[in-house]
């Protein structure tokens, strides 16, 4: 998956989660938590941002390299993700979806 500058941290955590993106691991309590390489793709690009909106269009940039995909295909991909992290009660925790315009990943934070 592209990283968004070259000083991209490879770590994140949020609540009890931890993402390698060097190891392409979702890990919780030191377990691994299972994802589908591009339900991971969708989860490291969101948390990457820090919070900021991501739109469909992002998330095929950067996510499926520029080739087209519908819009359910991305609604399932975020699905498996909140799914993983257990962020499937509304309103969501990690995951907000912003309708009409995308996604917001907040609460996680930068490890050194």
């Amino acid at each position: 998956m592209a990283k968004i500058g070259a000083d991209a941290p490879a770590v994140f955590s949020f609540g009890s989660f931890l993402l390698d993106a060097n190891r392409r691991a979702l890990l919780r309590g030191g377990r691994v938590v299972h994802l589908t390489p591009r339900s991971f793709d969708v989860l490291e690009y969101l948390v990457q941002q820090d919070g900021r909106l991501v739109t469909h269009e992002d998330l095929e940039k950067y996510v499926w390299y520029g080739a087209s995909v519908t819009d359910a295909n991305i609604a399932k991909h975020v699905q498996l993700v909140r799914q993983a992290i257990g962020d499937t009660a509304k309103p969501y925790v990690y995951l907000r979806t912003v309708p009409s315009r995308g996604f917001r990943f907040v609460s996680a934070r930068r490890e050194k």
